[in-house]
């Protein structure tokens, strides 16, 4: 089993470039601890002889790699005329067998090893015209083909007739360190898979507000986090906090016991900034949590899904509000999406049906009929200090923090 990755982005990186391609190395090494790791000229190839290794098993990691634009399984000879005409004609023959023998073809070459004798287009004629020799009823055809051949000259010949497209972006570990404020709802799982593919190495917390919200929706939320592992749950064993056993592809997720400050809140604050307020109260246990993490491990950004205007909590005032119990950015990556484009994220990372689910978390539980839109930040920063033995049940909430590791592949056993 061989395969070729192609890197993208880190391509750009220059001088920087020998960091990210290490990080992206301990990050397929962390998902593929059987395969062997080899980078030679702007490719990683990926290889393993481990019987009981499928194809499926390793596309499926692969395909969530954040750093990797794209990889397919090749076939490799050395770069002689007389090898990689009869590895032509054995790929070819395999295509024919699957599209039969008047079915439409291409040959793409890229030959990086100057000192060859024909240019990248050379060869294409060249192999095309060996296919055709050897099935004359092929029709060629450069837009749409039924199939294609792609031969890469480096190091070696490397063939290949199918390739499959990774999510692209930065190698998790490369952009810093970010907590997720994550619900059960559709954004915010959103939100910290684009802020992974950004090379930010992710952790995330949950508000718990017990009996108003159930198991199930708790276990929705671990299901969204194993969802998210796949893409966010790379950054490595040097995670696991004390006492917390992570496994090789897992997603730290923080419970935080909230139901105390939300009737606190209910009871102290104007119903209609019930919403508001208890996000602040959220934003602020969040960084603290952050910041109290292990030494060297503090998060440097919230992540937050949330969109402009997208409900009445999401206006420019409030989130200006709400940015003003933090001293760390909240960064916000979903900000300009609108909620179609964020649903057809949701959807491709298998997140959308688990979503929907209809468990009811503690924002709309406690969610007013007529919410605040504008908010008057001094007016709303004087209620909240006059709830009484507010910061006590906040420490008592960080006190009482559970964290679990949740693997990525935690629903279907894999």
């Amino acid at each position: 089993m061989l395969y070729l990755l192609k890197l993208g982005e880190l391509m750009l990186k220059k001088g920087n470039r020998r960091h990210f391609e290490q990080v992206l190395r301990r990050n397929i090494r962390l998902v593929l601890p059987k395969c062997k790791i080899q980078l030679s000229n702007g490719r990683f190839y990926l290889s393993s002889d481990e019987p009981g290794l499928s194809e499926e098993y390793v596309e499926e990691r692969l395909a969530t790699l954040p750093g990797i634009m794209g990889f397919a399984p090749v076939y490799s000879c050395a770069k002689s005329d007389k090898a990689i005409v009869a590895m032509v004609r054995q790929l070819a023959q395999s295509q024919v067998e699957r599209y039969g023998p008047q079915s439409s073809f291409r040959v793409h070459v890229r030959r990086t090893d100057k000192s060859l004798p024909r240019d990248s287009q050379a060869y294409a004629v060249w192999l095309g015209s060996v296919v055709l020799e050897q099935f004359p009823q092929l029709k060629v055809r450069m837009e749409r083909p039924d199939w294609s051949l792609k031969l890469e000259l480096r190091d070696r010949a490397y063939l290949y007739h199918r390739e499959r497209k990774g999510v692209g972006g930065l190698p998790v570990g490369t952009g810093g360190r970010g907590l997720l404020l994550l619900s059960g709802g559709i954004d915010s799982p959103v939100a910290g898979y684009l802020m992974a593919c950004r090379g930010m190495c992710l952790e995330a917390v949950y508000f718990d507000t017990p009996p108003f919200t159930t198991d199930a929706a708790y276990d929705k939320v671990l299901r969204l986090t194993a969802r998210l592992a796949r893409w966010a749950g790379s950054g490595g064993k040097a995670a696991n906090p004390p006492g917390v056993n992570c496994r090789e592809q897992s997603l730290l997720l923080h419970r935080v016991p909230f139901t105390e400050v939300q009737l606190a809140l209910r009871k102290h604050v104007s119903p209609a900034a019930m919403t508001l307020q208890s996000r602040a109260c959220m934003v602020k246990l969040a960084e603290d949590l952050g910041r109290s993490e292990r030494p060297g491990r503090e998060s440097q950004a919230l992540i937050s899904g949330e969109a402009l205007g997208q409900v009445a909590s999401q206006t420019i005032e409030n989130l200006s509000y709400t940015n003003s119990f933090a001293r760390t950015p909240i960064l916000r990556p979903l900000i300009g999406f609108d909620k179609e484009q964020i649903i057809g994220l949701s959807r491709q990372m298998g997140c959308f049906e688990i979503s929907i689910e209809p468990h009811v978390d503690c924002c709309s539980y406690f969610a007013p009929a007529r919410p605040v839109t504008q908010a008057n930040i001094p007016e709303l920063e004087a209620e909240l200090l006059r709830v009484p033995g507010l910061e006590a049940l906040m420490e008592t909430a960080l006190a009482k923090v559970e964290t679990v590791a949740v693997p990525a592949f935690r629903e279907t056993g894999k």
